[in-house]
């Protein structure tokens, strides 16, 4: 059963695996595990100390150019790599097909290792020239220990909804849980909410800021996320949001910040980024400044800020991209352009049976 919310309250995804035994050659099981030697033949290209958090058995983080070998590469015969992914659009089984939907996320027989990417929702975009929303928190853990027959609940963080202007507050993302892990959701961007005005929100990674009263960005999530750029302190350019693997950029004058990239992962054989930043809006309506440049959005889903007279684009959905931010006013004047919404995050489970 799947609930999902937007504006920042989460998806409960839950998984259920049938237990599984697997056999040697012996009849005697194995550990799901792949064996310690196997070598990579698809590297993570963008690994690095502030999205993957790796429980080595001695406590150590692996440096940035770890690889997945450790649970990617070929495994014997009788062993074979299951991959789950659990997003906003269901719990959808890789191999095999299939939607499996349940209570809980049930670990296999002989299964007491996995590796586990944790990617919660982005922030939703500032409104009325906001700031870009921070990309979601994201954990990697190559080797994350499991019992067998344990059960463990799953919830996928949704993007938060974007910004507008006297109307809606943005929203920070979801935060998304696997076991122990916990990735916190995208912080919102920086908004005006008549007549106060409000810089970046804190979360996985900071929101963009504001223009030139509240300039600075929100703070990201040590290990998961950076923090949000700042605005300029004149004129109306904001900061981008924060990515997974990067800040967002300063505004600076006529031009708005772009949104931090994401990192990288190849855990689904599929190499993608995830949780960046969405970019900073500007002030675009016909009384407004022609000539400023909203910020592009980060790689990871980000969005793009907005210059044209719209809404500030959403970011990209189970990435955890946080939203782009909105222009001054709507087409037509209106005083209601929103902020781009943020992505839904998602979780990867991948082990060997």
């Amino acid at each position: 059963m799947k609930t999902f919310v937007r504006g920042g309250t989460v998806a409960l995804l839950s998984l259920v695996l049938l237990a599984v035994g697997c056999g040697d050659d012996d009849g005697g099981s194995l550990d799901a595990s792949p064996p310690a030697d196997a070598s990579d033949q698809s590297p993570d290209a963008r690994v690095n100390d502030a999205a993957l958090v790796d429980a080595a058995p001695d406590g150590s983080v692996p440096d940035a150019g770890a690889t997945d070998a450790a649970v990617n590469d070929a495994a014997p015969p009788s062993l074979q790599r299951v991959v789950y992914t659990l997003s906003g659009a269901g719990a959808q089984q890789v191999n095999g097909g299939g939607q499996v939907n349940a209570a809980a996320f049930v670990v296999p027989a002989g299964v007491t290792s996995v590796d586990v990417l944790v990617v919660a929702g982005g922030g939703g975009g500032g409104g009325w020239t906001g700031g870009g929303g921070g990309g979601g928190g994201v954990i990697r853990q190559m080797t994350h220990a499991v019992t067998p027959a344990q059960s463990l609940t799953v919830t996928v963080g949704a993007g938060g909804l974007g910004g507008v202007y006297d109307t809606q507050v943005p929203v920070n993302g979801g935060d998304s849980v696997f076991d122990s892990l916990t990735a916190a959701g995208g912080g919102a961007g920086g908004y005006w909410s008549s007549p106060t005005r409000y810089g970046g929100k804190g979360g996985g990674s900071g929101g963009g800021g504001l223009d030139a009263t509240t300039g600075a960005g929100g703070s990201g999530t040590v290990g998961q996320g950076n923090d949000g750029g700042d605005g300029t302190t004149s004129g109306f350019t904001n900061g981008g949001g924060g990515g997974a693997g990067a800040a967002g950029a300063d505004a600076v004058d006529g031009i708005s910040g772009a949104g931090g990239e994401g990192v990288q992962h190849d855990i689904s054989s599929v190499a993608t980024y995830y949780g960046g930043g969405g970019g900073g809006g500007t002030n675009a309506h016909s009384g407004g400044n022609q000539t400023q440049v909203a910020g592009v959005g980060g790689l990871g889903g980000g969005g793009a800020g907005s210059g044209t007279n719209a809404a500030g684009t959403d970011a990209t959905a189970d990435t955890g991209g946080g939203g782009g931010g909105g222009s001054a006013w709507a087409a037509g004047g209106s005083g209601t352009s929103e902020g781009g919404a943020g992505g839904s995050g998602i979780i990867i489970v991948v082990f060997w049976q």
